[in-house]
């Protein structure tokens, strides 16, 4: 077994505010695995690295082996070099790294890994975000294109799995050189992927209203955000379209005579009018005909606000319309 520790030079510490969990930076822990294979019954894991702080700068950890019998070993150090951290993140890592290694640590009777610990998967927080954030798929090349991180690795986990192997028969330092990078690529990345945890925070409520306008075509709001976004955003919904550049947000709600529809997150406590074209809340449609309504749908679950030539709404009303809108965005 082999360990190599450096300090990245330029490693810039995230904005962990941004996780759904809190934890001070020195609790925190990003970890990344490379493996020979998919299962942990036939294949083995060769590297594992992580990046933690420590006393103000960002350390680089790095386990690999040049056999399988090693394995064990490898998985003791990195389990007892992880209990003091509170905090573990990592990409889609709830699938994959931390069931390969829990199996792993059954397999030899070593005690549960991440037990006490706070887990974190950067894939499963951003996931719900996609259509947002303007992605098709949510690997993590992918994503790390979208964030315009540059890297100088560009194989995939499969396509290093015969370097290693080739590794291991010749010794050859280039291929070590390019399993090390990939791996702390990989972690570093993950770093950077932080950032991106301000969109949903921001879609989430975390703006403050700041002037609004009616054009008679469009009602246009436009708030500030405590959080910025890494990137620039444009996405288009039926019912509207929303921009965020660092931290100015605007959402602009096409005007149908005057009207626009306001759209409600909770659809289940809503039926719809067909002929009246807007929906009610359950409660105020009982002494209604059910005949004439029906259950309402994401696509229906609105009523049509008014507004005159000019006229603009109580900033606490136009605060409760953004509300809506950020919780029916993801609906859609």
């Amino acid at each position: 077994m082999h360990i190599i520790q450096t300090s990245p030079p330029g490693t810039r510490t995230p904005d962990l505010d941004a996780l759904s969990i809190k934890h001070h930076a020195e609790q925190c822990l990003y970890f990344d695995i490379e493996t020979t294979g998919l299962s942990a019954k036939t294949s083995f894991v060769y590297l594992i690295g992580c990046m933690y702080l420590e006393q103000g700068a960002w350390q680089l950890r790095q386990w690999y082996i040049s056999k399988s019998s090693e394995e064990f070993e490898m998985l003791e150090n990195f389990f007892a070099f992880i209990r003091p951290f509170t905090c573990i993140i990592h990409y889609n890592g709830r699938s994959f790294d931390l069931p390969y290694l829990q199996n792993k640590a059954r397999a030899y009777l070593l005690p549960e890994p991440f037990s006490g610990k706070d887990s974190v998967d950067l894939y499963s927080e951003l996931r719900p975000y996609a259509k947002v954030l303007g992605m098709d798929t949510m690997r993590l090349p992918a994503l790390e294109q979208r964030l315009g991180i540059q890297r100088q690795d560009h194989y995939s986990g499969k396509e290093l799995i015969p370097i290693y192997h080739s590794w291991q028969k010749t010794k050859t330092p280039k291929q070590l050189d390019k399993l090390l990078l990939h791996n702390q690529e990989d972690i570093t990345s993950l770093m950077a992927v932080t950032e991106s945890l301000a969109v949903p925070r921001i879609l989430t409520g975390s703006f403050s209203l700041q002037s609004s306008q009616n054009t008679e075509t469009d009602y246009v709001l436009r708030a500030k955000t405590t959080a910025v976004s890494p990137i620039q955003i444009k996405y288009c919904t039926p019912f509207g379209a929303l921009t965020l550049q660092e931290q100015m947000l605007c959402v602009t709600l096409p005007l149908k005579d005057h009207s626009f529809r306001l759209y409600y997150p909770n659809v289940k406590d809503y039926v719809y009018f067909p002929k009246e074209d807007m929906a009610i809340l359950k409660t105020l449609a009982m002494n209604r005909d059910k005949n004439i309504c029906i259950p309402a749908t994401i696509r229906t679950c609105y009523q049509w606000i008014y507004m005159s030539a000019g006229q603009t709404l109580p900033s606490r009303e136009e605060e409760r319309i953004l509300r809506y809108y950020m919780q029916t965005l993801l609906l859609f």
